[in-house]
C-alpha cells in the first residue's frame, strides 16, 4: 500500500508538471512579415470596460470571445536591417511596429529574444514629440520583458535609470538639457490554463505586471566658469499601470487587459483597454481589417505660420500612413512620417526650415483614404 501511494504521488506530480504551460524562446515570434491582428476595445465612459481577469493558480479558464468592438489593430514585425535606428541597437533580432509589450509611446519597438530572456533595447518616440530627444530612445542596459523559459511562479523586476544630454544652438538660457529617465515595473507569471478567444482555444500563461516611467529635466549652463544646474521638475510621466497579458505557446500574445488609471487591485473588474486576438496564430501575409480606414485631419495651427506649424489628426483604426508636404508645383519637399500608426489622436510639427515663403500642401494618405490641407508659410 505504501509503495502504491508513492507511485500515485509521483504520477500525479508528473501529470501536473506536464500540464504546466511554459513559454520558450521559440514561442516569441521574430520572423519579419509576421502579423498579429487584434480587436481593441476602449471604454465609452469613465466607468471602464467590465472584465473578469480571473484568479491566480493552475488550470484556470478565461473567456475573451465576447466583446463590444469591431476596431482592429495590427502588430507587424519588420526586418531589423531595414529599421531606421538599427545601428544604435545592433543586437536587435525583433522589431515590432505596434509599440511592443511596454507600449510607452508609438513607433517601432526594438527587442532581442535570446535563450535566457526577451529584452527591450529601444523604442520609437512617436506620441512623445514634446521631449527634445529626437525620434528614438535607447535603453542602455536593456529591459527584461520576460525571462525564458517562463512558467507559473516566476517573478522578476524591470528597473533602470539613465540620463540623456541634449545640446542645441536653439536652446535659450542653457547650454545643455539633462533628462533623467526612471523606468520600473514588477512582473509575475501567476496563472496558467485555457483561454477562449475569437481565433479559437489555446493553453496560456498569464503574466501580471505593473510598470511606469518618469522623466525629470535639468537645465545646465556655465557662468564665470561655474556650472549652474537648475531643476526643471517632471517633464513627462506615465503613471504606474496594472496589466495582464496572456501568452500561448506557438502563437504568442493572445489577450491583454489594462486596469483603469489608479486601480491597483489585482482582481480589478473595470479596464481601460482590452485587446484580444481574432485570428489563430501569427501568420505571414495580409489580412483585410474589419473596418474601413478613416482619417480626420484638423486645421493646422498656426496657419499662416512662420517657422513651424502643428498638425493634428486621428485614425479610426491602425493603418499604414504617409504624411508628406508638397509645394505649389506639386513637388515633394518633405516627408514627415511614413510607417504604421495606431488608432487614435496624433500630432506632429512641420518645421519649414529654409523653405521659401508660399503655399504648401500637407497630404495624409493611407491605402484607402487621403486628406490634403493647404498651409501658408510667411517669413
Amino acid at each position: 500500500m505504501k509503495y502504491y501511494l508513492v507511485f500515485a504521488t509521483i504520477v500525479l506530480l508528473s501529470t501536473l508538471a506536464q500540464s504546466q504551460v511554459v513559454i520558450t524562446p521559440e514561442d516569441i515570434p521574430v520572423e519579419p512579415g509576421t502579423e498579429s491582428w487584434n480587436y481593441l476595445e476602449t471604454p465609452e465612459d469613465t466607468l471602464g470596460i467590465r472584465v473578469e481577469v480571473g484568479e491566480e493558480g493552475s488550470n484556470q479558464e478565461w473567456d475573451f470571445v465576447p466583446g463590444g468592438t469591431d476596431v482592429v489593430v495590427m502588430d507587424s514585425l519588420i526586418n531589423p536591417e531595414e529599421a531606421p535606428h538599427i545601428d544604435m541597437v545592433p543586437n536587435t533580432n525583433r522589431v515590432s511596429s505596434g509599440g511592443g509589450m511596454l507600449a510607452f509611446g508609438e513607433g517601432y519597438s526594438y527587442e532581442a529574444v535570446t535563450d535566457s530572456g526577451w529584452y527591450a533595447l529601444g523604442m520609437g518616440m512617436q506620441g512623445m514629440e514634446d521631449l527634445p530627444i529626437g525620434d528614438f530612445l535607447e535603453f542602455p542596459d536593456g529591459l527584461l520583458l520576460v525571462p525564458l523559459p517562463a512558467q507559473m511562479g516566476d517573478e522578476w523586476e524591470m528597473s533602470t535609470e539613465f540620463s540623456y544630454f541634449v545640446t542645441s544652438d536653439t536652446m535659450q538660457m542653457m547650454d545643455t538639457l539633462q533628462l533623467d529617465f526612471n523606468i520600473g515595473g514588477d512582473f509575475s507569471a501567476d496563472a496558467w490554463g485555457t483561454i477562449q478567444y475569437p481565433g479559437g482555444e489555446a493553453p496560456a500563461l498569464r503574466i501580471h505586471f505593473t510598470v511606469g516611467m518618469w522623466i525629470e529635466g535639468y537645465a545646465i549652463s556655465w557662468f564665470l566658469n561655474q556650472r549652474i544646474v537648475i531643476p526643471l521638475g517632471e517633464l513627462y510621466r506615465m503613471d504606474v499601470s496594472q496589466n495582464y497579458l496572456w501568452f500561448a505557446p506557438g502563437i504568442g500574445e493572445i489577450a491583454r487587459v489594462a486596469a483603469m488609471p489608479g486601480d491597483m487591485e489585482p482582481n480589478f473588474q473595470r479596464a481601460s483597454s482590452v485587446e484580444r486576438r481574432f485570428v489563430p496564430g501569427w501568420g505571414v501575409g495580409e489580412i483585410t481589417p474589419a473596418v474601413p480606414i478613416e482619417i480626420n485631419l484638423n486645421p493646422a495651427y498656426p496657419n499662416p505660420f512662420n517657422g513651424q506649424t502643428r498638425l493634428t489628426y486621428s485614425l479610426n483604426t491602425q493603418a499604414d500612413l504617409a504624411i508628406s508636404v508638397y509645394d505649389i508645383q506639386g513637388r515633394l519637399v518633405d516627408q514627415l512620417f511614413k510607417g504604421v500608426q495606431k488608432r487614435g489622436e496624433h500630432s506632429l510639427y512641420w518645421q519649414a526650415g529654409m523653405m521659401p515663403s508660399g503655399t504648401y500642401f500637407v497630404k495624409l494618405g493611407t491605402p484607402e483614404n487621403t486628406k490634403v490641407q493647404r498651409v501658408l508659410l510667411l517669413k
